[in-house]
């Protein structure tokens, strides 16, 4: 039954009606609750009679809300109003792209932006592991900024039937596909759009993202001939077409030859042979659109490939493109080239190491490629958080751990490619390849990360985070000497990054003003600093003369001319979303002069999971995003957590309403908050804030108002708990010498409103032993910490009057700990993925029971952090959902900077 304006979906209205299709009837509405427009999508009714599949259309809609990005449409609700199932999007004003073809074919310049932009929204929706299933021009909205939205993610997926429940000499060829109109996705039949489905889907064999590829090739082949490929006069006939036919693209249609070859590897019918990623279709759409370079596609064959029965692989044909091969592979297909032919760039993604981590901290370099650009060289944790440099040549698929590197915070190679330094556990060491042990050169702060740079001349410049100073050291050791701090007086505060340029002794540096400004610096032996331009990222040198920098998230390369101590010509775009911190400049990439970069992208990648007592999971919610820790209210209604701004890398306060699903934003200054807790009563929040030189604790009340320091800062301070009475505040702090520590402060008045008076002295707890993790129950009685006093990274318990009578709690490493708000019980995170239980008993003493696994979390599920209402019974995870902890690296080698840069 159609509805009609004024009617009501819960809090939405209906305005009137957009239009139909096979999955529904769509409409304009307004939410009456936020006062804005929205699109709803009321769904078929087959879904309401069908508890199965009403389940999984909840799942799916669950996992494609997640897909926040700026060309794909934003599903913001899924509702159900009696027997009515509807989704709620945002609106769009526009046409579809269908309509607009109906008008005549688009231009070359029109195809390749588009075409880029739906491949750049495909690349974030397979991250997630949502494949749409139905691209076609009626699910491409062109919006009036100029701009693609892409419609319907996954929800092809729901179709009740598959190809081949269908009977081919019944439904199929009574079915006319109308040559000049949309067709639609058949309710019940199959699962896509026949004309634009690739071969494995009418098979009905099992379909990955490159099914998404396919269609794509379908619509990139329309907008540049206004046809279909495959438009035929009915469905059968579609099938056979697609099935054993080649569309060729009419020579009116002047479709040049690199974007015709890609075009045809879209429409490889074997999905082994066909592109294998939309980031790499991308990559060369965006090539495509530069000057001069229509008329090739890097890395693709002049001819078709062999039929799918040879079943090659992409590298034996040459793709060098095609993204997840290994490293290996993409040397042999570079060693094959002419020696005098051009040299394109191989792009291409580097699995991780199987349990390692490589830490995105915003103060050090943990990524760093040999001069030659053979060797990739990089800090990585292990599952008990003992970090090491490990070493991955080009052309091997494994990386070996350099011994003695333990503790390695930050790295860098020497010119000669033949030895490392490293920063780690407060000195600087020096490591040659050829064997033996690390040297050190000399002891650094051990509190505070470092990164630096080693020059031709045999010297080595470095930096802290904290920039105080720019400082210099011989390579084989000695006391390090200053050679410039900041000048207060020109509102200098802090000196990052140093770069040694290639004669050894020019050396450029970020120079920070304040949060929201700096500049890219260049000093030079007996010259005052020149400033080279506006820059909030660090700097590498890739090639002869041109630099890498981040802007938003964006990689960009720009020559450099540094004579004139400038950047000359227009940047170019390496690679979106690459991960980046605006607060430092901090960003995950690393270039030789030989050409070869790799870098690490910002994709979400975490959500939140709800699970009962009995490790049943209850449900998924919050939008995808990189969260850092949560905070459950006692009833479990709502909590806050801390989600990182994509293209800054700073995050804000964010609270999570679980019952209604809303999301509000606290914070949102351009500097980071995070790590909250939420207090008593659910209208204050305590968390840290990067207000200066190092986070302060603050509390603020939930909905706005000033922030209060609770106690002046001698380092990065994060909170423990407060007891319920709010009297006693557990935190930790990073001293200035060592790691964090604990600490306990007394709060008489500071939560009625008054921040903790100047003078008041917090007792430290555990002096000798560095926490990684410190909570307080809520009577104010006992601790439960994270330390790796053992050797080990363990969970201990103790109680607060004398914190040397632990309990250790854990026996196979912890990384988390949580007490239960009554504190009778005790809860933490295992390395192996599991959450453990042990009950507490506090009299006569504390003692701890035995333990028990509640939630052994599959593979594919990383937990990060966890929090657990005031009855014990209600759990909330956040997870990372992506497998072995880190998404592949990405490489790129023989890259060159455009003629016209």
């Amino acid at each position: 039954m159609s509805l009609v304006a004024g009617q009501r979906l819960g809090p939405y209205e209906i305005s009137g009606k957009l239009g139909e299709g096979g999955m529904g009837e769509v409409y304009k509405a307004r939410d009456t609750r936020l006062g804005r427009t929205v699109t709803i999508k009321v769904l078929p009714a087959f879904l309401a009679g069908d508890p199965d599949l009403r389940a999984r259309f909840e799942r799916e809609a669950r996992v494609i809300s997640s897909l926040q990005h700026p060309h794909i449409c934003t599903l913001f609700d899924v509702g159900r109003e009696g027997d009515q199932d509807f989704l709620v999007m945002e609106y769009l004003e526009g046409e579809p792209l269908s309509a607009r073809l109906a008008r005549g074919r688009l231009s070359l310049e029109e195809t390749l932006a588009f075409g880029r932009q739906i491949a750049v929204a495909l690349d974030k929706a397979h991250r997630h592991g949502v494949v749409h299933r139905d691209l076609k021009p009626g699910n491409v909205i062109l919006t009036r900024g100029g701009g693609v939205k892409l419609l319907d993610f996954g929800l092809a997926k729901l179709q009740k039937g598959l190809l081949h429940q269908v009977s081919m000499a019944g439904s199929l060829d009574s079915r006319t596909v109308l040559a000049g109109s949309e067709p639609l996705t058949g309710a019940g039949t199959v699962v896509g759009t026949p004309e634009y489905m690739a071969p494995e889907q009418l098979e009905g064999r099992e379909t990955d993202a490159r099914c998404d590829l396919w269609a794509l090739g379908c619509v990139l082949y329309q907008m540049v001939t206004g046809e279909r490929p495959f438009a035929r006069a009915n469905l059968a006939s579609v099938i056979t077409a697609i099935m054993s036919s080649e569309p060729s693209i009419p020579q009116e249609a002047a479709v040049p030859s690199g974007l015709e070859k890609l075009i045809r590897f879209c429409l490889v019918k074997d999905p082994e042979l066909r592109w294998q990623s939309a980031y790499d279709l991308a990559l060369e759409l965006e090539n495509l659109m530069r000057p001069g370079r229509t008329e090739s596609s890097a890395g693709l064959p002049a001819a078709m490939p062999p039929a799918p029965s040879s079943r090659r692989g992409l590298a034996q044909l040459g793709l060098g493109l095609a993204g997840g091969l290994l490293v290996a592979a993409m040397v042999a297909v570079a060693a094959s080239r002419a020696p005098d032919g051009p040299r394109q760039p191989i792009r291409f993604q580097l699995p991780p190491e199987p349990g390692v981590e490589i830490p995105m901290g915003p103060e050090r370099s943990q990524l760093a490629i040999s001069p030659d650009g053979r060797l990739l060289a990089y800090v990585g944790l292990d599952t008990q958080w003992v970090s090491r440099v490990y070493l991955r040549p080009a052309a091997e698929a494994a990386a070996k751990v350099l011994p003695g590197t333990e503790g390695a915070t930050s790295i860098m190679w020497s010119p000669d490619g033949r030895s490392l330094a490293f920063f780690g556990a407060g000195q600087l060491k020096r490591l040659e390849l050829a064997g033996g042990a690390p040297v050190v050169l000399c002891d650094v702060d051990p509190g505070i990360g470092y990164a630096g740079s080693w020059g031709s001349a045999g010297q080595i410049v470095f930096s802290s985070v904290r920039g105080k100073s720019l400082m210099r050291i011989a390579a084989t050791g000695g006391v390090p000497e200053k050679l410039l701090e900041p000048d207060p007086q020109h509102q200098e505060a802090r000196l990052l990054w140093p770069v040694f340029l290639p004669d050894g002794k020019r050396i450029l540096y970020s120079l920070r003003l304040g949060a929201a400004e700096g500049f890219l610096m260049l000093l030079e032996p007996g010259r005052d600093p020149r400033q080279v331009g506006p820059m909030l990222s660090r700097v590498e040198l890739i090639g002869r003369d041109h630099l890498l920098y981040c802007s938003e998230g964006t990689l960009l390369a720009q020559r450099f001319d540094a004579d004139g101590a400038r950047l000359v010509g227009a940047p170019q775009s390496v690679a979106p979303e690459v991960r980046y911190f605006y607060s430092t400049g901090w960003a995950a990439f690393a270039a030789s002069a030989a050409g070869s970069l790799i870098y690490h992208t910002a994709a979400d990648s975490s959500r939140f999971y709800q699970y009962d007592r009995g490790g049943v999971q209850q449900k998924i919610f919050g939008s995808a995003g990189n969260y850092l820790s949560l905070s459950l209210a006692g009833d479990g209604k709502s909590l806050l957590t801390d989600r990182m701004q994509p293209k800054f890398g700073t995050f804000d306060i964010w609270q999570f309403d679980l019952e209604q699903g809303f999301e509000t934003r606290l914070t949102s200054s351009p500097t980071a908050e995070f790590n909250p807790l939420l207090l008593a009563g659910g209208r204050e929040m305590i968390y840290s804030a990067a207000r200066g030189d190092t986070p302060n604790l603050v509390r603020r009340e939930l909905l706005g108002g000033d922030e209060k320091v609770l106690l002046p800062s001698t380092g990065f301070q994060e909170i423990g708990g407060i007891s319920a009475a709010g009297d006693l505040m557990a935190f930790l702090e990073r001293r200035e010498k060592g790691g964090f520590r604990g600490f306990l402060l007394p709060l008489a008045g500071a939560l009625a409103g008054a921040p903790v008076a100047g003078g008041q002295q917090a007792r430290a707890l555990l002096p000798d032993k560095e926490l990684r993790i410190l909570r307080l129950s809520s009577d104010g009685r006992y601790l439960a910490w994270v330390s790796n006093e053992s050797g080990k990274v363990e969970a201990y318990a103790a109680p607060l009057e004398n914190p040397n009578q632990r309990i250790r709690l854990s026996r196979q490493g912890a990384y988390r700990v949580r007490w239960r708000r009554d504190g009778r019980e005790v809860f933490w995170l295992t390395p192996q993925s599991e959450l453990v239980a042990a009950p507490v008993e506090t009299e006569p003493t504390l003692s701890v029971g035995e333990s028990r696994v509640l939630l052994s979390f599959p593979p594919g599920l990383n937990p990060l952090d966890f929090d657990v209402d005031e009855s014990g019974h209600k759990l909330v995870v956040l997870m990372r959902e992506q497998r072995g902890g880190m998404l592949p690296a990405s490489v790129i080698l023989d890259w060159a900077p455009e003629a016209d840069s």
